[in-house]
């Protein structure tokens, strides 16, 4: 009997067969769990919350289900003691292979049911934020391949033991490795539970499908070979694991496709384009300068593909040189790309690739000739490798279509030379993208320099100080602000307009600006050349400020953080207060300890703007009444009244306890200890030069503010502010 026949038997049955409409209905109820038991990509987003939870739990409630019925239909024959007769009717390891591809049918039209079945309830709760290319891939890339996986390594545990008790223990060890923190920041190994720490509602998802996507393929030509191989296992004649391999050694081309799909796994695993090689910590590297060269100018052109998610270029520096021989010099780029030549004054020079990836980026070394003047250009491209320390989070350089964020190494490579004037040293560039995509670089507004509309692409004229270029592209909106002396282009994503309006963002941009820049001291950005508040992409966990860019993630413009509570009264204050954020957390650090950080301060900014604006009636209502009600509600805690216990509970809870009262500890009750202090103080006032003091000693000396600090600017001690 041919494996068609078997297979076109074994679909029927097992179709037809309780057992499996009773799993298919428990796999269509495990994507439930994402809604508030399983959230591996948190609540930060619409998106994970109602997309990437519920995708996240149904593929391990769906490859545990399925690696289940795989194992009771593998076993069935031998539980009713059948197999002496469905071996005379055709081979066991044919029956075997059939029985286990018959079980993927029933896996694909579950993920495909499953897909359907979550479709109404999860395109009405996002409304304009659904993306239906990410949904159908969530389920199509994520869920049906570890179900797929499920029933290939639990067929190939069956194979080896043939008992249904071992099959099973081993499985779940499978599966409980997969999902230990051992292998948590490896994507590749994350078989049942696929790297995605959040998904964007604002912009696209397509980096991390795009590692999900390699992490299916590597797993699918492993778990395929290996099934391949276990085949040659599975008993027949009587004999044990060891003589029915032998026996079908007689047809090795199975083995050896098996063998192959293996090796191909490994391929894969070690040839994955998307990680750099780099060590898993920030390395302080001393840069070796040749001290005879000196850089005087930089000039790149870029051209970006968002739908490979490359970038290739052409990287121009003129460099003076006081070598009278031959002389290395150390050029630095993003791992992932490769240099396709490297010339001086138009002659080729040699250069080799160290492939040394730190602080994700690699080293070319290049010996240039003793020439006065040397004009070097760079050939290079490729696709850019994300920092191995940010493995976790896949925060890092992007091109894609609808967000696009590269710079430094990424951009343009840079030399290991000295300067001359690097206070007047320049870069510029052109770049090449999508006609569509908003641009927004560092340094001078970006400039068009040709349109070509056949093609679909603008190609603009980019500079800034220094020698590096950051760029952000894709579907925004802009405004202009003037507010606290400074020009501030405020950039966020379109489809979050109509929000914007409605809050009056703009308005209350100017606010915050106008009123910390009058208590505290202006932001340290130069003047001739305009602040750009850059929304980006939800994988950027908060915010980050560098020459005249700040940047604030796109959670902060979530509805749900919008309606936090614990940061304002209405989701125009929760914007006050992620822009107070740029004095305090951005401009001057903290040194986190205890409640001490700088959520409390921005809180209290936020407080005393709000103050101003609406009077202290309002102000104590939404503000501090509402920090002593967090407060009152700590104190009667079981766990804050009887420590002793949080001690005997599961580590999990107990951090979820001690998590919730560090939330109300910074939110609130550190707040109220900057009212206090004020009050001591004769005023706030008397606190507002205080804070400004230390903002500017942090903001001018890159010094974080410690809780001591503080204390001793006010001249208090700690008790004499403490609420609890």
């Amino acid at each position: 009997m041919t494996f068609s026949r078997c297979l076109r038997v074994e679909l029927r049955r097992v179709f037809l067969s309780p057992a499996t409409w009773l799993c298919a209905a428990l796999t269509l109820c495990a994507p439930l769990a994402g809604y508030s038991l399983y959230l591996p990509a948190g609540q930060y987003t619409k998106a994970s919350a109602l997309v990437a939870n519920p995708v996240l739990a149904g593929a391990l409630g769906g490859a545990v289900v399925f690696a289940l019925l795989t194992l009771y239909e593998l076993d069935r024959v031998h539980r009713c003691d059948l197999a002496r007769i469905t071996d005379t009717i055709a081979s066991p390891v044919t029956l075997g292979a059939a029985r286990t591809a018959a079980l993927l049918g029933p896996a694909i039209a579950t993920a495909a049911l499953a897909c359907l079945v979550y479709l109404p309830c999860t395109a009405d709760g996002m409304g304009k934020l659904f993306q239906p290319d990410v949904y159908v891939l969530g389920f199509f890339l994520l869920m049906l391949p570890s179900m797929v996986f499920g029933v290939l390594a639990a067929s190939v545990f069956y194979n080896l033991t043939r008992r249904v008790d071992l099959s099973f223990v081993l499985f779940a060890v499978f599966v409980l490795v997969a999902l230990s923190t051992w292998v948590s920041d490896n994507y590749l190994l994350r078989w049942v539970n696929p790297l995605v720490p959040l998904y964007s509602d604002d912009f696209d998802n397509l980096r991390t499908l795009r590692l999900a996507g390699w992490n299916r393929l590597f797993w699918l030509a492993l778990l395929a070979g290996a099934f391949l191989l276990s085949l040659r296992f599975v008993r027949r004649y009587e004999k044990g694991p060891i003589g029915s391999l032998l026996a079908g050694m007689r047809r090795p081309l199975p083995a050896l496709a098996g063998a192959a799909l293996v090796g191909l796994g490994a391929v894969a695993y070690a040839a994955q384009p998307f990680i750099d090689h780099s060590p898993m910590d920030y390395v302080d590297q001393q840069y070796e300068n040749n001290q005879r060269m000196f850089l005087t100018a930089t000039h790149a052109d870029v051209t970006l593909s968002p739908g490979l998610g490359t970038l290739s270029g052409s990287a121009f520096f003129t460099v003076e040189n006081e070598n009278t021989e031959p002389a290395e010099v150390s050029g630095w780029l993003n791992p992932g790309y490769r240099v396709k030549g490297v010339t001086a004054n138009g002659a080729a020079v040699p250069f080799r690739d160290t492939n040394n990836d730190i602080n994700n980026a690699k080293e070319i070394i290049m010996t240039l000739p003793p020439e006065k003047t040397l004009e070097v250009v760079m050939e290079y491209g490729g696709y850019p490798q994300e920092w191995s320390m940010m493995r976790y989070f896949l925060w890092g350089v992007n091109i894609s279509r609808d967000y696009t964020e590269v710079g430094s190494d990424a951009l343009i490579p840079t030399l290991d030379t000295e300067f001359r004037d690097y206070d007047n040293l320049s870069v510029t560039a052109s770049v090449t993208l999508p006609a569509e995509m908003a641009l927004v670089s560092s340094g001078d507004t970006p400039k068009l320099l040709a349109e070509d509309k056949g093609r679909g692409t603008k190609t603009w004229s980019l500079l800034d100080s220094g020698r590096r270029i950051s760029l952000y592209a894709g579907d925004y909106e802009s405004e202009r602000i003037e507010a606290g002396g400074i020009a501030v282009d405020f950039f966020y994503s379109a489809k979050h307009k109509e929000t914007m309006d409605s809050m009056e963002a703009g308005k209350v941009l100017a606010e915050v600006i106008d009123y910390c820049t009058e208590r505290y001291g202006p932001l340290g950005f130069d003047s001739e050349r305009p602040m750009k508040l850059i929304q980006t992409t939800a994988y950027e966990q908060g915010g980050g400020a560098f020459r005249n860019i700040s940047t604030m993630g796109e959670t902060y413009f979530s509805e749900e953080n919008l309606g936090d509570t614990d940061k304002g009264a209405s989701n125009a204050e929760v914007l006050a207060h992620e822009i107070a954020h740029q004095w305090w957390g951005l401009s001057a650090n903290f040194e986190v300890e205890g409640y001490w950080s700088s959520e409390g301060v921005t809180v209290y900014t936020t407080y005393r703007l709000m103050k101003e604006k609406f009077g202290e009636a309002y102000a104590t209502r939404y503000y501090v009444d509402e920090w002593q009600r967090g407060l009152d509600e700590l104190n009667r805690s079981f766990y804050r009244r009887h420590p002793e216990y949080l001690e005997v509970l599961p580590e999990k809870y107990a951090a979820n306890v001690r998590g919730m009262e560090w939330s109300t500890g910074m939110y609130k009750i550190m707040p109220l200890m900057l009212l206090k202090a004020a009050g001591h103080l004769g005023g706030e006032e008397q606190l507002d030069a205080v804070l400004a003091t230390l903002y500017e000693k942090s903001a001018a000396e890159y010094y974080p503010l410690t809780f001591q600090d503080f204390l001793d600017a006010c001249g208090l001690k700690e008790e004499d502010i403490r609420v609890v």
